[in-house]
């Protein structure tokens, strides 16, 4: 059961460090207790995807 509705919406953007992990734990806490809504957040830099694909041996589509 709630005991307040401090948080509505938790936005949580995630790296796959051992911080940002630690931090969604949290958040995923916190939006049990008060049943607010999580919204995980990873940007992935497409210049980065292409220089593997170029370099690597996955094309651009299999590493996206």
């Amino acid at each position: 059961m709630a005991t307040s509705n401090l948080f509505t919406k938790i936005l949580v953007p995630v790296d796959n460090s051992k911080y940002s992990i630690g931090a969604a734990r949290l958040a995923i806490q916190l939006a049990q207790l008060h049943e607010s809504q999580l919204i995980f957040l990873h940007v992935v830099d497409v210049r980065a995807i292409e220089t593997m694909a170029r370099y690597g041996r996955e094309s651009k589509e299999a590493l996206l």
